[in-house]
């Protein structure tokens, strides 16, 4: 609901940073105090803006934007838009981003998962040799008591690709001399993309049907192989892409020296991410116990050693998403009540209600059986209604023509 990040730059006029607790005013998420993003409601002209930089010429980022504004007798228009876009930075750009960490003066802390991978058989380990493509390996081949080392960062982003769309648009009418009407609307769409590290690795069981299969002791029973998929997918990568909008209306009113606001909000945001290139480990099974050398799965090799349709086979995924509303109104009033002779003691009072609702999407799962499965998602309660009044005076009992040491005024 507040992911400040999809607001347009352009459109921020200033930002109020409020250190003390305001909750009298701003309600119980307010006790440590508020920051108050403040947009450009009074703009005329155009002004556009382009941002360009790199980080060591191996990432880049755009931003580009567009403003405009005009006024007329009594009124007032802006829109404001925005474009942002990040490319990823891999960590094959970044030599300290290593599970291996001797160079620096630290530890190996390289993993068993491995491309050519390791075998597990009788108790052993033996390391699959480099440089062969699994079809014409046999056991004196192996190097036992080996494992061969995989670097979980390899082919792996440190910070991802982001795309955003943002668009901010506000309008003021004054009707009369002392009522105004405004308006104000914001939508953004954000898309990112991440290679990242494997989620779960595991080691897989070879059937004897194989038709790869090596048998490293001479038992003549499945084996197990800790493989790295990653050179046969490609690496897992994160991906989504988050939609929201909001709109405010309201009219504002001048009642004598006293002012009023009546408004109502509503803002929507839906999530939505997938993690692609997973291994399906059911049809992975299903690969491995085929008898055809053109259709079976090879992890004896130098990968990918593999028949491109099958490595598509076992290619799986998890997509899930969630969304989240929020309307309300406020209605709120201050000004004088009576002079004192340190100044006006003022009053300010208002109430507001407020609705929010978040459900989780359903999950579409493909990682553990042969088809998809749909999982439903968790229920969560109704939606969350707030109802708030408040009320703060401000009595001020003396200022600068009353001299006291050490104050200057006191409110």
């Amino acid at each position: 609901f507040s992911d400040i990040s999809l607001i347009p730059a352009s459109a921020v006029e200033r930002i109020e940073v409020l250190a003390d607790g305001t909750s009298a005013i701003y309600g119980s998420d307010a006790v440590a105090g508020v920051v108050n993003i403040i947009p450009r409601l009074r703009f005329e002209g155009a002004e556009t803006s382009l941002r360009l930089g790199t980080a060591d010429g191996d990432a880049d980022e755009v931003l580009a934007s567009q403003l405009l504004g005009t006024g007329w007798g009594g009124g007032h228009a802006v829109l404001a838009y925005e474009f942002y876009r990040r490319s990823a930075l891999p960590a094959a750009d970044r030599d300290f981003v290593t599970d291996d960490l001797r160079a620096f003066g630290g530890p190996d802390l390289r993993g068993p998962f491995a491309n050519p991978g390791s075998i597990l058989a009788g108790g052993r380990t033996f390391a699959i040799p480099r440089g062969q493509d699994g079809r014409n390996l046999s056991a004196a081949d192996l190097l036992p008591d080996t494992v061969n080392r995989g670097d979980s960062w390899d082919m792996v982003d440190v910070l991802p690709m982001q795309r955003r769309h943002s668009i901010f648009g506000a309008v003021t009418q004054d009707l009369g001399e002392s009522v105004r009407l405004y308006a104000q609307g914001l939508f953004s769409s954000r898309e990112f993309s991440r290679r990242s590290r494997t989620t779960s690795d595991a080691a897989r069981t070879v059937p004897v049907t194989n038709p790869f299969y090596v048998d490293p002791v001479g038992t003549n029973q499945p084996v197990r192989v800790q493989y790295d998929f990653g050179r046969d997918l490609g690496r897992e990568r994160r991906e989504g892409k988050v939609e929201a909008y909001g709109l405010t209306l309201g009219v504002q009113a001048d009642l004598g020296r006293w002012s009023a606001d009546l408004r109502g909000n509503f803002g929507r945001q839906t999530e939505r991410s997938s993690i692609l290139n997973r291994v399906n480990s059911a049809r992975l099974a299903v690969a491995l116990a085929d008898t055809n050398p053109s259709t079976a799965y090879n992890l004896f090799g130098d990968g990918p050693s593999t028949n491109p349709a099958t490595i598509d086979f076992i290619r799986g995924s998890t997509t899930s998403g969630n969304r989240g509303r929020v309307w309300s109104a406020t209605l709120r009033a201050d000004g004088p009540l009576f002079r004192l002779p340190a100044g006006d003691v003022r009053l300010a009072v208002g109430g507001e209600y407020r609705q929010e609702r978040y459900r989780d999407g359903r999950t579409i799962s493909d990682t553990s059986t042969l088809e998809p499965v749909i999982i439903d998602p968790i229920p969560l309660p109704g939606p969350r209604r707030i109802r708030a009044f408040y009320t703060e005076a401000l009595i001020p009992v003396f200022g600068s023509d009353f001299v006291v040491p050490g104050f200057r005024r006191l409110d």
